[in-house]
């Protein structure tokens, strides 16, 4: 028996509200954990959709996109062990209340570690990562996907 889109949405959207709650903690390594979970529940949401329809993200235009670049940063978080975000003083409007006076950001595609086989590079991802993520706060992303998420599940 497969886990319902539903559930797995909702296992997202937690470990996303854990991650927007670590994000202000002084423990940078709770704001990796919920992360490294909130990319990994992504991927496993996007593996479901692309079962049925492979280029379900055109539908939603630049936001279904973020989709493809968040992917891509799992892969590099993942699979190389990567640390991909950095801390940024100041803040990003809008502001998240309770808010510290920095954010999470992404860090810049170059810092990221390339993978040894060539197919799984994926300049497409990369690409994508560089436009929509590369030094934006991390929160935005997660929203973002949490929203096309809710768009086509529910």
């Amino acid at each position: 028996m497969q886990i319902a889109l539903p559930d797995l949405l909702e296992g997202f959207k937690q470990a996303h509200q854990r991650f927007r709650v670590a994000k202000n903690d002084d423990d940078s390594r709770q704001m990796f954990f919920t992360l490294f979970e909130s990319l990994n529940w992504i991927a496993s949401i996007d593996d479901r959709l692309r079962d049925k329809n492979p280029s379900w993200q055109d539908q939603f235009g630049k936001k279904g996109q973020i989709i493809r670049a968040l992917r891509f940063v799992r892969d590099r978080v993942h699979h190389q062990w990567a640390d991909a975000v950095y801390i940024r003083p100041g803040v990003s409007v809008p502001v998240e209340i309770p808010t510290r006076l920095s954010d999470w950001v992404w860090i810049e595609a170059s810092q990221l570690p390339v993978p040894l086989e060539e197919h799984f590079r994926n300049p497409h991802g990369k690409k994508l990562y560089q436009q929509l993520l590369e030094d934006r706060a991390v929160r935005y992303s997660l929203s973002e996907a949490e929203a096309v998420f809710e768009k086509v599940i529910l």
